[in-house]
């Protein structure tokens, strides 16, 4: 079924969004305010936000996001910087791409799904819809020196995403692990108690006895048990990772 503008609206008001409708272009026009102590991204009027136009094309057979004016080489000397930058940033993130339009300069952001005769789901356009979010104010520090220096660099991104905190779920778990004294004891409390002693000898075997020790230590404790494997590799992928937080559900706005 041909995707159609009322049905963006209705996804769009899933979440109560407030937006504009441009009937005559097929369009919508959304915005969305961002946090300026964690993003460098400015809109065409130095204020914090960021603005999308949804289009239905080819009959509803084609879907479009943009950011219109994100960027403008009209007057930028690092032009070959900037390229270099763009193309490096579509292989580090899904979906995103750019236009250049080379009568003015501008660097348009954007992700476009052809749907031919396949239904458009919210999830799926949600998912469209969270991508620019994300990513266009992610990568404007990126753009924005190698427009200013012509140096290409994600060392300063990299540093902004080592120092973010963890996601709340994340933290919890952190706090929990130090509440209990660590890893191991936070393991063997989700697997349950220590481990069942070996069961005895059967019978006809004979039992040879143990050499006596200056200091016995506890069979089965935490300390001595191996760490589960399943804990462990959860363990490790929370925070082993770069990629952290990354799990969880994602809603525009």
């Amino acid at each position: 079924m041909p995707t159609s503008i009322e049905q963006i609206q209705e996804f769009l008001d899933e979440y109560s969004l407030n937006y504009r409708v441009d009937a005559e272009h097929d369009a919508i026009l959304i915005g969305f305010g961002l946090d300026p102590e964690r993003s460098t991204f400015r809109d065409s009027d130095g204020d914090p936000s960021i603005q999308f136009v949804i289009r239905v094309l080819e009959r509803g057979e084609f879907l479009a996001i943009f950011t219109p004016q994100a960027w403008s080489l009209a007057d930028c000397p690092h032009k070959a910087a900037v390229f270099e930058a763009l193309a490096s940033i579509q292989t580090r993130y899904k979906m995103l791409r750019f236009d250049y339009d080379p009568t003015d300069g501008e660097i348009r952001p954007n992700v476009e799904l052809p749907l031919e005769d396949a239904d458009l789901t919210s999830r799926q356009f949600h998912r469209l819809l969270h991508g620019m979010l994300h990513g266009v104010p992610r990568f404007d520090c990126v753009i924005r020196q190698a427009m200013e220096t012509g140096e290409v660099s994600f060392k300063l991104l990299e540093d902004e995403e080592g120092s973010s905190p963890p996601s709340p779920q994340v933290a919890r778990l952190q706090r929990l692990a130090a509440e209990v004294g660590g890893i191991e004891e936070l393991e063997r409390l989700a697997c349950g108690e220590d481990a069942e002693p070996e069961a005895p000898p059967a019978t006809g075997e004979v039992s040879l006895p143990q050499p006596q020790q200056e200091s016995p230590q506890p069979q089965g404790s935490a300390a001595d048990a191996p760490p589960k494997p399943a804990i462990r590799r959860i363990w490790d992928h929370l925070f082993g990772s770069d990629e952290q937080g990354q799990g969880e559900d994602r809603k525009a706005g």
